[in-house]
């Protein structure tokens, strides 16, 4: 089996387990300012 081969089927792989859709809830999530159990979080990339 060549590289490539193994590159393309790991990719294929990647881009069906990551889910950047509305329905993933770690990337769509709505801070309520008002709620106890939320802490803001803040990242800063340099």
């Amino acid at each position: 089996m060549s590289q490539e081969l193994v590159y393309q089927t790991i990719k294929r792989f990647q881009d069906k387990l990551l889910d950047l859709s509305a329905r993933n809830k770690l990337l769509n999530f709505k801070f309520k300012e008002n709620d106890r159990k939320q802490i803001p979080l803040v990242l800063q990339f340099i």
